[in-house]
């Protein structure tokens, strides 16, 4: 599992941004993209006296909303700044002729996402003290503590990776010739974007002590998961929900994470998962290590140094077998260039995990290609 912020660390920036943070809705006619410091595009908003410097999400969600391409919009911010500008504001005019407003979300004075005026807020701060209060609780009324392993807060999401100190298991898994014991814990992964990139989101986390590896699971063995999607907010300016539509909302989500959670956290399912676990490390990899790694990469869209980081653990753990290739993958998500990208490595490892028999053969048995001989 990547390093990242402690709970208390992570408390303090997100109460940070919280008060740093300023939210527009704004009809599309009365915004336009500008040049600004060096031909760097800002956001101009109509009654706002700042321009509002663009950062790489608010680029990706301008784009997105926009329907412009990702790799035409990147090469026109890098080679043609004017042209981007014209292009966003022709676009921007034609929303306006069918009255569509956009929610602007800003902080430290800039433009981090615009997105639908649909938009349904519920931001860090409020969905760490909606969700940590029902986990206290669960953990207390099952005889376990709650411990924060890692979190962060990026541009794109927050996330907190915990487990629950009391739920583990262990059992025998064959490494380098011998037998050792393993042992799993049974945790959650919270994740939150302000900014449109998935929904409000907890998933089961499965934490190895030996390594201290994080394995999640895929969204339809164990997550809970609601929308940003509410009601049309209205044109107009600075805008903010009722404290008692808040609180509704607020009460609702705790209830639905409380089920969530009692479904997710048991014995019953960390056993089920040690089962599988298991299972992995008695199927071997029969082909070609170095090939496994291959087929692995062009199947998850990993890149070389991803690959090399995976086969590297593969071969120092020396479990050359289904469990130990996921081991690997969860393994390289500490070495990763981000921590979103760690979080989408310890998903792999999940899917990977879980992966059907005709999919997971192809991986296991690769083999090199054979070299054409010459006549």
């Amino acid at each position: 599992m990547i390093h990242g912020k402690t709970l208390q660390e992570l408390a303090l920036e997100v109460e940070r941004q919280s008060n740093a943070q300023h939210d527009l809705i704004v009809p599309s006619g009365q915004m336009e993209m500008r040049a600004h410091n060096e031909l760097a595009p800002a956001l101009a908003i109509k009654g706002e006296s700042d321009l509002f410097p663009m950062t790489e999400t608010g680029h990706d969600t301008l784009a997105s909303r926009l329907s412009i391409p990702t790799r035409y919009y990147e090469r026109m911010r890098s080679e043609a700044p004017a042209l981007l500008s014209y292009n966003v504001n022709e676009w921007l005019r034609q929303e306006s002729e069918q009255n569509v407003s956009r929610m602007v979300r800003t902080l430290d004075g800039k433009a981090r996402a615009v997105l639908s005026d649909k938009y349904k807020r519920l931001d860090n701060h409020e969905f760490l003290m909606t969700v940590f209060p029902v986990l206290l609780e669960a953990g207390k009324r099952d005889g376990m503590t709650v411990d924060v392993k890692s979190s962060e807060i990026t541009e794109r999401r927050m996330y907190v990776q915990l487990t629950f100190e009391g739920l583990e298991a262990e059992f025998p898994v064959n490494r380098q010739g011998r037998q050792v014991g393993e042992v799993v814990k049974a945790g959650l992964v919270l994740k939150n974007s302000e900014v449109g990139y998935g929904c409000r989101e907890i998933n089961f986390l499965a934490y190895t002590l030996a390594c201290t590896n994080g394995m999640i699971l895929p969204r339809p063995l164990g997550s809970f998961t609601t929308r940003h999607v509410g009601g049309r907010q209205g044109n107009g300016s600075l805008f903010a929900l009722s404290q008692e539509a808040q609180q509704a909302d607020a009460r609702a989500f705790a209830l639905a994470t409380r089920d969530a959670v009692r479904q997710m956290v048991s014995r019953d399912n960390l056993q089920e998962l040690v089962n599988r676990m298991q299972a992995a490390n008695a199927r071997p990899i029969t082909g070609h290590v170095e090939q496994s790694v291959k087929a692995l990469g062009k199947s998850y869209s990993l890149t070389q140094d991803e690959q090399d980081n995976i086969l590297r653990h593969l071969i120092t753990d020396g479990d050359l077998s289904h469990y130990g290739l996921t081991n690997a993958i969860t393994r390289s998500a500490q070495d990763a260039t981000s921590y979103d990208r760690a979080i989408e490595l310890e998903e792999i490892g999940g899917v990977f995990l879980h992966l059907p028999e005709r999919q997971l053969e192809p991986i296991l048995a690769a083999k090199p290609e054979k070299a054409l001989v010459a006549a």
